[in-house]
């Protein structure tokens, strides 16, 4: 089970899960050309999750109170996924931060209208 604070999310995979090293660097280089290599332990790993047309799907009213929760600025949220606890905030830096698709398009959507190809992007903190 995938929750965040409260709200009960649909199963949901962490896309990038295992693309982060760890690790932030840059290179520069010297007027003569050498490099320097800058490298330090990062801080907040991305978590990104994601659906699919056949995964994920979530009612519209879930799908809106998740989009409330993004609306707060600087707030902080437990996620629970596959059983550990993470402290996690929406990546405004990185619009939308809430993807989602309404499976049957039309206008006045109910509340347990469905949509998917949901996509949540988050960051540990």
């Amino acid at each position: 089970m995938i929750q965040l604070d409260s709200l009960i999310l649909p199963d949901l995979i962490w896309i990038d899960k295992y693309q982060n090293t760890g690790i932030d660097s840059r290179i520069d280089k010297t007027l003569t050309g050498r490099l320097i290599v800058w490298e330090q332990s990062s801080q907040g790993k991305l978590i990104t999750l994601s659906g699919s047309s056949d995964t994920g799907w979530i009612e519209k009213e879930d799908l809106e109170t998740l989009l409330v929760m993004a609306k707060v600025p600087n707030a902080i949220y437990e996620l629970s996924y596959e059983n550990v606890l993470y402290s996690v905030r929406f990546r405004h830096e990185e619009a939308p931060t809430i993807e989602a698709q309404p499976v049957v398009g039309r206008p006045n959507q109910g509340n347990y209208d469905y949509f998917n190809n949901l996509t949540i992007k988050l960051m540990e903190v």
